[in-house]
């Protein structure tokens, strides 16, 4: 299990293949080191190393822990590498010990996703000191922010400085594209610093990496703005850190991720991630994992081929299955059968019959109104918590292990019961006359009609003074049990 406690996804299709085939330039750097010889080289690409780094041929998206902030870096096969945010203030050293341990020595570009001290504050740090790391060239949003720490990444990058524009790419030295699909707002006009964050998605072969900064998913909402560019992921960084305003439901039903990283500080005063969020996430089936986790530890992402992806965190480890496209199995579920909807009091109880599948059913996601509200690995769902009179409409998919997704169940709609209660229940022998008065939910706007031992005696009147529906009748003889029943469902019984 990860360190985030979140339910991880089956470890399928692992990589078992040896090793992976590297090509002339990885070989020509073990040559190089063999030889003890000094080497370059071709013009355009970049330096050979004369060591192996931990990893190198394969790809690689590490998220540091840099408590309470965010920074991320993509490393190709080949040793290429871009920074994704840089952090706060004062943690370049570690930003520059931990790309170097990976062998990286010059940074091909910089994104900065916004202007806010938790993100750029050590930008500019990762050039600077005896064991600085040059960056060749940053990406932002553009425009500017009053705040010392803009100026001192202003003032760094003069003249390296790209504003990007949605749905520009570029390339990774010819291996990884990032392609940006959200930045400024994404056409929505809004001077929040967060909702203006860049967003991009990395790609190398099956894997996809979506990088979002403290983009916003209310409030305004961008993220449904930049969900159908987005697409879906294997990996999502959590935006701005699990906030409660980010992540929503309907735009982790598109983006679907198998694995979410949050970049966040152990015990922060912000309370990230919110709980709200993880709840999302859980429903949404994402494997989570926390730079915070054991006390504050990275996080590295690495795939030999495409065909699968690990991840890990200390002595943590698990493997996924990329979403299908990357090889393997592509062939999805059966489409969940004769779905059914049970209507109760605040409650929809949901059951289906069993999808088959090729290798095996791994879980079922229940779509409520179009959006993701859950995922199950059983085939019933109840959805608890509704208000009186609601009223929704349910599909539900099956998913394999390998992640393909069927197609959608028939769609079954359902309104909830409201609540209803006896409050008085009396016998009258004197004058063989029985009182009920009841409540409910929706009082004083439903009808209430009061039975006795199944015989109808008629509406109930409401009673404001008492604030209950009323009902004083004369009967032949006492009855067994009275009950009511409101026009909006709701139904309660008493017996003597």
């Amino acid at each position: 299990m990860p360190p985030g406690g979140v339910r991880l996804h089956p470890a399928e299709r692992v990589y078992a293949g040896g090793m992976h085939p590297m090509d002339s330039r990885w070989t020509a750097a073990v040559v190089c080191s063999l030889a003890l010889a000094g080497c370059y080289a071709a013009p355009g690409e970049a330096p050979l190393q004369t060591a192996q780094a931990a990893g190198e041929g394969q790809f690689r998206f590490v998220v540091f822990d840099v408590g309470q902030g965010s920074a991320a870096a993509v490393i190709t096969p080949n040793g290429c590498a871009a920074l994704f945010d840089g952090a706060p203030t004062g943690r370049g050293a570690t930003l520059r010990t931990a790309l170097r341990a990976r062998g990286v020595t010059r940074l091909e570009f910089a994104v900065a996703s916004h202007y806010h001290a938790d993100h750029v504050g050590s930008l500019d740090e990762v050039e600077q000191g005896a064991d600085a790391i040059p960056i060749t060239a940053v990406y932002d949003r553009g425009g500017s922010y009053t705040t010392a720490t803009y100026n001192e990444y202003a003032t760094q990058f003069a003249g390296r400085r790209n504003t990007v524009t949605v749905g520009q790419t570029l390339s990774l030295c010819g291996e990884v594209t990032v392609t940006i699909v959200g930045a400024n707002g994404t056409g929505l006009s809004t001077t929040d610093e967060n909702a203006l964050s860049v967003a991009a998605r990395v790609s190398w072969r099956g894997v996809d990496v979506l990088v979002g900064g403290d983009l916003t998913g209310e409030g305004p909402n961008v993220e449904a703005l930049i969900a159908p560019a987005t697409g879906p992921v294997e990996v999502y960084l959590v935006h701005h850190h699990g906030s409660r305003t980010s992540s929503n439901a309907a735009f982790l039903g598109a983006i679907a991720p198998r694995v979410g990283v949050i970049s966040v500080g152990a015990n922060n005063s912000y309370g990230h991630p919110h709980a709200e969020t993880l709840e999302r996430l859980a429903a949404a089936g994402v494997a989570v994992w926390r730079t915070d986790a054991g006390g504050g530890a990275l996080v590295e992402v690495t795939s030999l081929d495409g065909t699968s992806f690990t991840v890990t965190q200390g002595a943590a480890s698990a493997s996924y299955a990329p979403h299908p496209g990357g090889g393997g199995d592509t062939n999805a579920p059966t489409a969940p059968a004769d779905l059914a909807a049970t209507a109760g009091v605040r409650r929809i109880d949901l059951a289906w019959a069993a999808s088959t599948d090729d290798v095996a059913v791994q879980d079922y996601r229940v779509y409520r109104d179009g959006a993701l509200r859950a995922t199950v690995t059983g085939t019933a769902w109840a959805d608890t918590g509704l208000g009186d009179s609601e009223a929704h409409g349910y599909h539900v998919r099956a998913r394999d292990t390998s992640g393909n997704e069927s197609a959608a169940s028939s769609t079954v709609n359902a309104t909830t019961f409201c609540g209803a209660a006896i409050t008085t229940r009396s016998w009258n022998t004197r004058r063989s006359e029985l009182t009920l008065r009841a409540t409910c939910t929706l009082q004083p706007s439903a009808a209430v009609s009061a039975y006795a031992d199944g015989a109808l005696l008629g509406a109930m009147t409401w009673r404001a003074s008492r604030g209950a529906y009323e009902l004083v009748r004369r009967l032949p003889a006492r009855p067994a049990c009275a009950s009511v029943l409101t026009n909006c469902g709701g139904e309660a019984s008493s017996c003597f």
